[in-house]
């Protein structure tokens, strides 16, 4: 019997090690020739029809690059958007010369604008909260899935609908792939006139491309052009692979910047958004990775407003339905896939007020773009933006402790003003908080905050103050004998 039994035992092992040997095989097999697991690419023409990498439903490979990142806790994702936003965007501007304003000298001042509000606009409501935004109802149907409207500078969401739930991306990843990529070029990590070497697998992506050929020199510049013209997944490769080695390095300072960002309902498994198990994110994410790339990395915008591309001879146009049929329209990114949907990130700025709308799993085409200009028709017609100060305005002065008879003047750090919803009325205030400011000073250093608030004292949005101008420490002179 006990031989028997161990007769059992060893055919059992033998069969496993087969059926991993097999299995071993399989997926060689597919990470060698790019292809899904559930098949082959059923079109790998340049068409918009491709832009969602195009591939057979079911669970694919990620190019061949087995990675396993974790994404950050969807329980956690009822956060406040506006401190959100707001956070991030004061985290990535702040320097290390920031005052001390524990002990700060605190001016009101009076708002040189009269706006039109009737209630305070203080914490950003919860999503089931209708007093301002959220899953407000519109005069009008949004046929995506999911879908949000957000200001862009204080990150205040206006509508919401499944903001929160998770959803395959498609292409509209290749937003964050745009920000690592700018955020290294202003680091002094690349430039733009630099020159990357395709790689065989970037040569080889399936899906909507630019056409890069393995081996092939071009510059950081053209990349990122094609990235975010015409949804380039050959290029997001290419970009990734220069700098960080791999994609999956790549795709690991993705979901960190995510989790930065409070994205806490993302995970990316691939740097262009081709369907792979576990790569997801949600309208509310995918608006405050926007909101913080266009407030920090403005180039991204001079990017996405570009309407048409040529490349290796070949001339093609943006996909975004905004571009040159909505007044002010500047970006962002489509994306498109049988699984994910038709999906959009918008933006527009008129008048000064910058909106973002995501839609998320569209049915059709038509139906994402008309859902994404009902969006920002609803939130310019309902909403402005009142700016109190400009970026560079003089809007106080500070006694420099240590010079005697020794002012600075402070500037205002960027543009800053408040959302109000349209056709109420009441005024804005300015506050100012200065910390102790003493010499030597570098024009540009930090020395306080001017806040925007209404009558109750809520903080609707700040900015830093900044010294105007050096100002030396004094030398002490010794007359001897």
């Amino acid at each position: 019997m006990e031989q028997n039994n161990n007769w059992l035992r060893s055919a059992g092992i033998c069969l496993v090690v087969i059926a991993m040997m097999l299995l071993a095989g399989f997926s060689v097999f597919n990470a060698e020739n790019d292809l899904p697991f559930a098949g082959s690419i059923v079109n790998a023409s340049l068409s918009e029809q491709s832009e969602g990498e195009n591939a057979l439903a079911g669970t694919t490979d990620d190019y061949g690059e087995v990675v396993a990142v974790s994404g950050s806790n969807a329980g956690e994702s009822m956060q406040n958007d506006h401190n959100i936003v707001l956070k991030t965007v004061q985290a990535a501007a702040q320097k290390a010369t920031e005052p001390d304003l524990t002990a700060a000298v605190t001016i009101e001042v009076e708002a040189p604008v009269l706006v039109n509000t009737q209630q305070a606009l203080g914490a950003e409501p919860l999503p089931e909260d209708n007093g301002y935004g959220g899953s407000k109802e519109l005069p009008f149907e949004v046929e995506a899935e999911a879908a949000i409207l957000m200001e862009a500078s204080t990150g205040k969401n206006l509508y919401d609908k499944n903001a929160y739930e998770r959803y395959e991306p498609a292409s509209v990843t290749k937003i964050m792939t745009l920000l690592l990529a700018l955020e290294a070029i202003n680091a002094g990590e690349i430039r733009w006139d630099e020159n990357l070497v395709v790689s065989n697998k970037a040569g080889r992506m399936k899906g909507s491309q630019m056409g890069l050929e393995a081996g092939q020199e071009v510059s950081i510049k053209n990349i990122l052009k094609g990235i975010s013209t015409v949804s380039a997944n050959d290029g997001s490769i290419a970009i990734a692979e220069h700098l960080y080695g791999t994609e999956r390095n790549f795709v690991q300072k993705m979901n960190e910047k995510a989790s930065e960002l409070g994205m806490a309902s993302s995970n990316f498994q691939n740097s262009s958004g081709w369907p792979a198990e576990n790569h997801y994110t949600s309208a509310r994410d995918i608006a405050i990775l926007s909101a913080f790339a266009i407030n920090v990395q403005t180039g991204i915008l001079d990017l996405t407003s570009q309407r048409e591309f040529t490349f290796n001879g070949v001339h093609r146009h943006s996909y975004n339905p905004l571009l040159g049929n909505y007044e002010g329209a500047d970006g962002l990114k489509t994306g498109w896939t049988g699984r994910a949907g038709y999906c959009l990130a918008g933006t527009v700025e008129k008048d000064g007020l910058r909106l973002i709308a995501v839609v998320l799993n569209s049915p059709t085409d038509s139906a994402r773009g008309a859902d994404t200009e009902a969006l920002m028709n609803y939130g310019f017609s309902e909403f402005s933006f009142d700016t109190v100060a400009n970026k560079g305005d003089i809007v106080s002065q500070a006694a420099v402790s240590n010079r005697k008879d020794t002012e600075v003047d402070l500037v205002v750090a960027e543009n800053l003003g408040a959302l109000v919803p349209a056709n109420l009325g009441y005024d804005l205030k300015t506050e100012i908080k200065i910390g102790k400011v003493s010499a030597p000073i570098t024009k540009g250093d930090v020395q306080g905050r001017i806040f925007v608030t209404n009558t109750k004292g809520e903080v609707l949005n700040q900015t830093d103050l900044l010294a105007a101008a050096d100002v030396e420490l004094k030398k002490i002179r010794f007359i001897g004998n």
